[in-house]
């Protein structure tokens, strides 16, 4: 069952799905996949920062730099 969270922004309204992770949609493709210990992450934001722990996982691993791998569905 989708989750819909809505985001008001200068007057307009996007929509925003958040599906189950064990969807197969949701398969992590095996050249991105997590290696021993490496954190996974489930966002309900555009933003990868909002409501996760991200920060401070970072910044408690000194890591300055990151690279994100996922994928967005426009809607119409």
């Amino acid at each position: 069952m989708p989750r819909r969270l809505w985001k008001w922004e200068s007057g307009t309204t996007s929509l925003h799905h958040s599906y189950e992770d064990f969807a197969q949609i949701h398969s992590i493709a095996d050249a991105v996949a997590p290696k021993g210990g490496e954190p996974v992450m489930t966002k309900n934001f555009p933003n990868s920062f909002v409501q996760t722990d991200l920060d401070e996982q970072l910044k408690a691993k000194g890591i300055k730099n990151l690279i994100l791998a996922g994928f967005t569905i426009q809607e119409k």
